[in-house]
């Protein structure tokens, strides 16, 4: 896939097919970060403190990859690097726009995803979150159990 930083190929890691759908792992070759298929709406604390990525009961939506360690996915502004208590590196929403993720995987265009990157001491579950049609991020993403989550390992 061609990107603004050069090509970037992704690589569909698992298949997994039940009785109602259809569940892929797709893994982004450049930065190594894997990500689940979609686990449904969420709110950013029940993500959190329920540990999802972990769950079994979305071992479909990991693809039973066992050999990796699921997390929700960091996501705050590149402006934000190294400021606030955040990485001086790129979150993983920033590296998965970058590389295409809303080109490659179906579905992510329409949504609005949760991650694990907090943006405010005023409340444990106000968090940022990735803009699946415009491919920012936003703060105030406290989900209100309508944003989406997919995991990502690497």
């Amino acid at each position: 896939m061609k990107t603004k930083s050069g090509s970037v190929a992704w690589r569909v890691e698992a298949v997994i097919s039940t009785e109602s759908r259809t569940f892929r792992v797709v893994k982004d070759l450049k930065s190594g970060l894997y990500v689940s298929d979609d686990m449904g709406k969420h709110s950013h604390e029940s993500a959190k403190k329920e540990n999802l990525c972990q769950s079994p009961d979305y071992s479909n939506q990991r693809g039973n990859l066992t050999s990796v360690t699921w997390r929700l996915p960091s996501g705050y502004p590149r402006s934000l690097n190294g400021k606030n208590g955040f990485p001086n590196q790129d979150s993983d929403f920033v590296i998965l726009e970058d590389d295409g993720i809303r080109q490659v995987v179906s579905g992510v265009a329409s949504k609005y995803f949760i991650s694990s990157s907090e943006a405010g001491k005023i409340s444990d579950y106000m968090s940022y979150g990735f803009d699946g049609e415009f491919g920012g991020i936003d703060a105030g993403c406290n989900g209100n159990g309508m944003a989406s989550l997919r995991c990502v390992a690497q």
